[in-house]
């Protein structure tokens, strides 16, 4: 085939090979672009969804703030687990007297004693003497001890409503401070599981694109690669023999001339003088047969 026609080959088949490369490596480039642009919407998603958790537990975070600082200046300021403030104090001896009932039963019991002794025809001896004494010292203890008693009872059903007071105040603050504590670690958890999410995401998406990069990369060098090789490989046949033109063949042995002609026997250095062939052939020289006969 002539020189012209192999070189056309090869360019025709060079340029496939180029156009395939730049048309896979396009695919690449955009394959990993799709990719990337999922994987950052994925990261995105990810961190919108923690905003809107954020955003639904705030109220409980806020509420127990408000709570956690109430109950914290009620216990700086001991209206909550402060002392009682009030002590009890035992019942005088006039606080007795004066229990209702406690003077007529006095003198009921007395009359009775005087009355008896009376029925029995007998003086006012030492006997009526001990038992008016016995009876009013009786009377005054026993009252005595119960009103000792109803002050007691009294004093800590007090101090059971107060304590009890506190323990309901302690707690309904406590709890829903605690709710917003739980909240904000919830919150926080949820932060640090988008964060993960979205940095294993973006990194993918980095990736992505790098693999994109350097798969479109490898494929435009091997389309370049290609149509070097195609060009190469078609004009080295030319000059091997094949001939360039009408009864234009070359000398198999083109290592005798110049270092260019040299250098096409040799593929890898082909690109170097490729450029430099059209000028290089007019200067072969051929004897009256058409043989080349000259070197380059």
């Amino acid at each position: 085939m002539p020189f012209g026609g192999l070189l056309t080959v090869g360019l025709i088949s060079g340029g496939t090979q180029l156009l395939g490369g730049i048309l896979g490596g396009n695919a690449q480039k955009k394959a990993a672009k799709t990719q990337a642009d999922a994987a950052k919407a994925a990261a995105d998603a990810a961190l919108r969804q923690y905003e809107t958790t954020r955003g639904d537990l705030m109220p409980w975070m806020r509420g127990g703030q408000e709570s956690f600082d109430t109950l914290l200046a009620r216990l700086k300021s001991g209206e909550i687990g402060g002392p009682y403030g009030k002590e009890f104090r035992a019942p005088t001896a006039r606080e007795a007297e004066d229990t209702p009932g406690y003077q007529f039963t006095l003198d009921q019991g007395n009359k009775a004693i005087l009355r008896g002794q009376a029925a029995s025809g007998g003086a006012f001896t030492g006997g009526t003497m001990r038992n008016l004494a016995n009876f009013n010292k009786n009377l005054a203890d026993t009252t005595y001890n119960d009103t000792f008693l109803r002050k007691l009872q009294e004093f800590n059903t007090n101090f059971g409503v107060w304590q009890g007071d506190q323990n309901r105040g302690f707690s309904n603050l406590y709890s829903m401070a605690s709710l917003g504590e739980n909240a904000a670690a919830q919150a926080g958890n949820f932060g640090a599981g988008a964060t993960a999410q979205a940095n294993g995401y973006n990194t993918d998406a980095a990736a992505a694109t790098a693999a994109g990069t350097v798969g479109s990369m490898n494929s435009y060098m091997s389309g370049v690669n290609g149509l070097v090789n195609n060009i190469t490989g078609a004009m080295t046949k030319g000059l091997g023999g094949s001939g360039v033109g009408p009864g234009m063949a070359l000398p198999t042995n083109l290592s005798a001339y110049s270092p260019r002609t040299a250098a096409i026997r040799n593929p890898a250095n082909m690109f170097n003088y490729s450029l430099n062939l059209p000028s290089v052939a007019p200067s072969l020289q051929y004897d009256d047969e058409g043989n080349a006969v000259g070197g380059w």
